[in-house]
């Protein structure tokens, strides 16, 4: 057993149901940095989509504008 799920003899680990869009994000955020120390413009173009994002907030949902506003 990990402290983060439950591992089976095969070695696979399955994570809880809420822990695993946390684990998701963060895997994403570190293959973002990983991304980003190889080829700066990584972190330019992340950035302008943030940006671009937050300027087309008026045509999404609310519950859209919120989620993608607490994003950026």
């Amino acid at each position: 057993v990990t402290p983060r799920g439950h591992q089976t003899h095969s070695g696979t680990t399955f994570l809880p149901t809420g822990s695993n869009k946390q684990h998701q994000r963060k895997e994403a955020i570190r293959k973002m940095l990983i991304a980003m120390m190889k080829d700066p413009r990584v972190a330019v173009l992340k950035i302008a989509d943030r940006l671009h994002n937050m300027r087309t907030l008026r045509v999404m949902k609310p519950h859209q504008q919120q989620r993608t506003a607490s994003e950026a």
